[in-house]
């Protein structure tokens, strides 16, 4: 079983949503919400590490000092498995629009001391433009989901 420690932050001004600090396979400490609800804390959880062979892949691809960029980079799976590989001569930018979730971010990277990645709390696009994201309360429990909202 993966050692937890259960952290609390703030989700707003008037709520504390618990979190819990995940070391998985390779060393590698991840923050998450603390449900089983969510598919990524569940598997994590249960599995300690990701399933998916695509981290495996990365993972041997990545030599150290090379540089990476993690579009979408979610709870940071694969930005801290990169910034392993890479090493502190390498250098990864991880964007991921969705607040709650970069803060997350955010604590896994303070938690492993990366300086080699830079978190950037924008999304990306194959245009310029300015857009909203927006997670409707349905789809709360699935932070992947969320609906970009196109201005003007």
């Amino acid at each position: 079983m993966c050692p937890i420690q259960t952290l609390f932050r703030y989700a707003s001004d008037t709520a504390m949503t618990p979190t819990i600090v995940l070391t998985l396979d390779h060393d590698i400490s991840v923050v998450v919400p603390d449900s089983l609800d969510l598919i990524t804390c569940y598997v994590l959880q249960e599995q300690e590490d990701w399933f998916e062979d695509e981290i495996k892949f990365v993972r041997k691809l990545l030599q150290p000092g090379q540089r990476a960029i993690d579009i979408g980079a979610n709870y940071g799976l694969f930005t801290l498995s990169m910034a392993k590989s890479l090493g502190p001569h390498g250098h990864v930018w991880a964007f991921e629009p969705a607040s709650s979730t970069a803060a997350l971010l955010a604590q896994s990277i303070a938690h492993n001391r990366y300086d080699h990645i830079t978190l950037d709390r924008r999304a990306l696009s194959d245009h310029e433009g300015t857009a909203q994201l927006s997670l409707k309360e349905t789809l709360i429990k699935s932070p992947r989901c969320g609906e970009i909202v196109l201005r003007g």
